[in-house]
Order: C-alpha cells, then structure tokens, then sequence
C-alpha cells in the first residue's frame, strides 16, 4: 500500500477548520478524522464522544484502528503527558530547537506512536487522503518529520477579530450530549496566539510551497464549491465529484472525528454561510485591542479594515 496521502488543516481555533475537513470527508477517497492530535487524552484517556455519536472507546472504527497500528493497547495517558512536554509551537521560531526536540529520545515513543495511527486509518477506510484538522503548527512540524507521508497542508486563515469574538463571547456546548460548555479566552491572549500561528504556518510553506495552500475562511464560506476543488486540485483528485446539491448547500454524512467545534456532530442538509456576528456585536476595545496586536499579519491575508469597523 501507498505511503499515506495527509491533508493537515492549520490555522488558530475558531476558523471554520470543522465544516471544511467535514465537506472534505464527504468527497469520495478521502475520510475526516477530525484533530488527530488529540486521540490520546480526548479520545482514549477521556472517552469523549466520536463525530459517530459513540464514545471514542466504544466506537468500531477506532478500534480497528488501534487494533490495527499497536500490538498492545497504547498508553494513552503517557503519550498524552510526552505530547504536552515535547514539541510546541514556540519551539518552530528557532528550527534548531525544533530539530533537538524532534531527535529527543524521550519524545520518541510519541512519534512511534502518531506514526502508526495514519497507515492503520487507511488500511481501515482504504482511503486516498486523510483528512486531519489538528491546526497546530507543532503538530504539522510532527508530520513532516516523518519524512515518509505525503503531506500536504491547507492554510486556514479567518479575520482575527472574528476569532477572538468567538472565543471569548460565545460559549459553546463541549458537545451535544453534554452540557459542560468551553470557557472563554482572553482577547490578548487569543491575539497574540492568531498571530503567532499563521507566522508558523506562512513560514512553514515555503519549504513546500507545491504541497501549501492558503484559504481565508470568508472565502470558503462564500464560496465553497470553488475552494473544495482547489484544494482537490492540489493533492491530486482532480475531477473528484464534489457533494454540493445547490448553491452553498451540501447533506453532510457521519465522520469519524476524534475532535473539533462541536459542529462536527451535525449531519443532513447543511448550508454554509459566512459568519459575521462579530461586526455587529464586538464592543470597541476589544476590536482595537485585536486590530493592533494583529498588524500587519493580519493585512497579509486581506484583513485591511479599519479598527473601529
């Protein structure tokens, strides 16, 4: 079997990562995992709820899967504790300590680990990409370490401003089958991590730029057929039939995903809209606040309105 086809969505949280790695995993070849990186605390350690309704420990598909990649059940506790003590986003700003991060011995029953998970979905699924919408630089940086993936990367990119209105104004269910609800992050905090990912990830392009593509959620939102197909275009399945049955419109089946926006529950009909509460509700401050702690990386991607807008 062919060395696995991955298709890694990165981008901050709150970007419409889910519905696009959602309407991906409808296209047929490729399957949605949700954000893989998460698989050890959420999924084994946790036993949250997999995108099917099921939990994670229960689930069919994922059994065969763990089945398939260990010999022996993992240790989900302890990949998860080498995951938070191993490689972070920050590591990426000096490539050297990324690199001594990578080669540590202590990191690498993690890197065993993650590599085994990727050939057992496509022996399961016996799909032509997986789709894994973890986000995180860091966790790209593990990817390509592999050497032996065929990686490719989508870059989504939504207004800064819309982000930190999301995370710190919405309170969102974990789930739909429980009523513990996400907690708020700061606006500071929320900036600053906006731009430090998208540097990361703008940076990491350009040593595949044939493999990158970026793509701002208001485009996708307005558009999705078009950007679905670009992104078809770039690995490979040109010409693959695309689930949209009307303008915008998609009916979306059940995916696997081990983690994301609670939207990855929704099944049926479904159309894709751009979201903007933001302008009508941010207070003034706290766009100010995010305006000038995302310039000029946010003007990169086209976000040139004015602070008070």
């Amino acid at each position: 079997m062919a060395a696995p086809k991955v298709l890694f969505i990165g981008g901050s949280g709150r970007n419409g990562s889910t519905i696009l790695a959602n309407v991906l995993g409808q296209i047929p070849g490729c399957c949605s995992v949700g954000e893989l990186r998460y698989l050890w605390d959420r999924g084994l350690v946790e036993n949250r709820h997999c995108g099917c309704g099921a939990r994670f420990n229960e689930c069919p598909f994922w059994r065969d899967v763990l089945a398939r990649a260990f010999p022996d059940p993992p240790d989900g506790r302890e990949l998860w504790r080498l995951r938070e003590a191993g490689l972070r986003s920050r590591h990426l700003l000096l490539p050297s300590a990324a690199s001594r991060k990578l080669a540590a011995p202590a990191y690498q029953d993690y890197l065993r680990a993650t590599r085994r998970l990727y050939p057992a979905i496509q022996a399961v699924t016996g799909c032509d990409v997986i789709v894994d919408s973890s986000k995180f630089p860091s966790y790209q940086a593990v990817l390509e370490s592999f050497g032996e993936f065929d990686l490719y990367t989508v870059h989504l990119v939504r207004d800064p401003r819309a982000v930190t209105f999301s995370y710190c104004c919405r309170r969102k269910a974990r789930s739909p089958f429980e009523q513990t609800r996400l907690e708020p992050r700061r606006p500071l905090t929320t900036a600053l991590n906006w731009h430090e990912w998208n540097v990361l990830l703008r940076r990491n392009a350009r040593q595949r730029p044939d493999r990158y593509l970026m793509v701002r959620y208001e485009d996708f939102t307005r558009e999705p057929e078009a950007v679905v197909r670009r992104i078809l275009a770039m690995v490979g399945m040109d010409g693959a039939p695309v689930p949209f049955v009307g303008d915008n419109e998609l009916v979306l089946g059940t995916h696997h995903t081990v983690s994301g926006n609670p939207d990855r529950f929704r099944t049926g009909t479904t159309v894709i809209r751009p979201d903007e509460e933001w302008r009508r509700q941010m207070g003034w401050g706290m766009r100010t606040l995010v305006s000038a702690v995302t310039w000029p990386e946010r003007l990169r991607y086209g976000y040139v309105e004015g602070w008070a807008r």
